[in-house]
């Protein structure tokens, strides 16, 4: 007799985190095909850092509001907004980053305000996959 065996919470919890991840990078490259150019040829360094800084703060920022605590997982409401307000924090800290490091001109709104939409659509995906 097969016996099922459950999935550990652990499992579920880094697959969470790393799908929260990789909705980021996916987000902005698709951000950058749609609204810039091809990534393919013209990816430049200032965009990939901005990429990989967006990257890294997620998976540091997003443990804060209580995204991988698997007590909010039956939470409908709060596992659609909380993972859209810590989006906006990262958001914003990259912009106020930026802004310090004088190098707000060099990104493209439209590219940011594309990459936000399509990055919080990715996160309501991910949650109702959660589901």
């Amino acid at each position: 007799m097969n016996a099922v065996r459950p999935i550990s919470l652990a499992l579920v919890r880094n697959m969470l985190r790393l799908a929260d991840v990789l909705v980021v990078v996916f987000a902005a490259l698709l951000a950058y095909q749609l609204y810039l150019v091809n990534f393919l040829d013209a990816l430049d360094g200032k965009h990939l850092l901005g990429i990989v800084l967006g990257a890294l703060l997620t998976a540091n920022v997003f443990p804060f509001f209580g995204l991988y605590d698997e007590r909010y997982w039956r939470n409908w409401f709060r596992q659609l907004t909380r993972p859209l307000l810590a989006w906006m924090v990262v958001v914003a800290f990259m912009l106020v980053a930026a802004f310090v490091g004088k190098v707000s001109t060099d990104f493209s709104r439209g590219w940011v305000i594309v990459w936000f939409v399509a990055g919080s659509c990715g996160f309501i995906f991910v949650r109702i996959g959660l589901r």
